[in-house]
Parts: structure tokens; C-alpha cells; sequence
């Protein structure tokens, strides 16, 4: 069981069936995730090989958080490009320190994305679970509030 008090990391699929990430900075996190004791998803995508090496921190994220610099980007957010290059689409609280706050913004630009169908099937059905109705590749930033609920 998961409480919103702490930063977690659940995935989810758009409707396109890419697979998405949200970093939850304390913030809201979906029934079916809260309900699960055994969510072992960030376990296994760990294990994911890379499929994608072209990535672009979005200029959204770097005005958030008032760094331009590329290898100071890459040190802070290297755990979105980590998930990232394994073509799973990252999104991070964008106001931290309101833990109610619903919205959500696009940490980095993908070109490959991983799509439900090239996953085990007891990946697929933990998944399937938790379905935002946006498309990742046309979202820059979710309302949680309006996706999920």
C-alpha cells in the first residue's frame, strides 16, 4: 500500500498504449496503484533494455527548474533519462512543494516509445490498470485530476 505522502514512481498507459512514467513527488497516485502490494513495475522496467538513445530534455523542464546547462540537467535528472531510454515517457510533479496540486509536465522527448504489446503478460496486466485518456506524444504536461479520475 502506498500513501501520498511519499515519491513514488507508477506507470501508466495512454490511449495509444504507450507506456508512461510519473514520478509522484507526494502527490496524487491512482486507486489501482494504491490498492496493489506487490507493485513491482519500476522493478522490472529496471531490467528493460534501452531502446531509445535520442532523447531531448523538453525546454518546459529546464525553465521549471532554472537550469540550461546540459550536464548539470543530466546529473539532476538522471533518473528520467534512465527510464527514458528504455522508451518509457517520463512526467515529474511540476510544483513540489503542494502536494495537492494535480499537474504534471513531460521531463523529456522521445522518438521510441514502449508500447503494452512487447510486454510480459503480467506486466500487461498491471498496466492495463491504470490508463491516463491522454496521448504521451502530444501531452507536454497532465492534470492528473482530469485524466485519471
Amino acid at each position: 500500500m502506498y500513501d501520498e505522502i511519499y515519491d513514488i514512481d507508477w506507470f501508466f498507459l495512454d490511449r495509444n498504449n504507450y507506456v508512461g512514467h510519473i514520478a509522484s513527488g507526494g502527490g496524487v497516485i491512482p486507486p489501482s496503484v494504491k490498492k496493489d502490494s506487490d507493485y513491482s513495475l519500476r522493478k522490472y522496467f529496471d531490467s528493460v533494455p534501452n531502446i531509445d538513445n535520442s532523447l531531448q530534455i523538453t525546454e518546459n523542464t529546464k525553465k521549471i527548474l532554472g537550469i540550461y546547462d546540459e550536464n548539470e540537467l543530466e546529473k539532476i535528472l538522471s533518473d528520467f533519462i534512465f527510464l527514458s531510454k528504455k522508451g518509457i515517457c517520463c512526467f515529474d510533479k511540476t510544483f513540489l512543494n503542494e502536494p495537492r496540486d494535480p499537474k504534471y509536465h513531460k521531463v523529456i522527448q522521445l522518438k521510441n516509445k514502449l508500447n503494452l504489446h512487447s510486454l510480459p503478460f503480467e506486466i500487461r496486466e498491471k498496466l492495463i490498470k491504470t490508463k491516463l485518456d491522454i496521448s504521451i506524444e502530444d501531452s507536454d504536461r497532465i492534470d492528473i485530476e482530469k485524466v485519471l479520475f
